[in-house]
């Protein structure tokens, strides 16, 4: 698999009514970059998010930048990786966002973007005491960042 980083010229805010603009930006960046994507978020109509999610699926669009609306009641089988780029306001609604990836025994992965910031300590902290709960193995940046 290759992997590419690019710079996407983002500011993150964390200001919940700028999230869904952030996710249009990141989008629109993402394209610009030639990746094809579709956008799913609660300021669409039904039928706009009936059309992203039906992209996405017949793989016209691989990649799906989503709010939370995506965390739950999705069933998009062999969805290999969910990348959270703001921190979850919640470890359960981190659980549901992950939970994406990875269903019916199938591989997957996680990842989310953390800052040295409040919200990220906070958030690792909850995420430190899952995957120890869990009998995972703590990565020790998470573990700092907790502290």
């Amino acid at each position: 698999m290759t992997s590419t980083v690019v710079e996407l010229g983002l500011t993150l805010s964390g200001d919940v009514a700028s999230f869904q603009a952030q996710r249009t930006a990141l989008a629109a960046s993402l394209r610009k970059f030639g990746l094809a994507c579709a956008a799913l978020h609660g300021d669409l109509a039904q039928w706009e998010r009936e059309e992203s999610l039906q992209r996405f699926r017949a793989g016209a669009a691989p990649v799906l930048v989503t709010t939370d609306v995506g965390a739950r009641g999705l069933d998009i089988r062999q969805l290999p990786a969910v990348v959270s780029f703001d921190v979850p306001a919640s470890i359960e609604q981190y659980v549901h966002r992950a939970g994406r990836t990875g269903r019916q025994g199938a591989a997957g992965v996680a990842l989310t973007l953390l800052r040295r910031d409040a919200a990220s300590a906070a958030f690792a902290r909850g995420a430190v005491a899952l995957l120890q709960a869990g009998g995972v193995d703590v990565p020790a940046e998470l573990a700092a960042l907790a502290t």
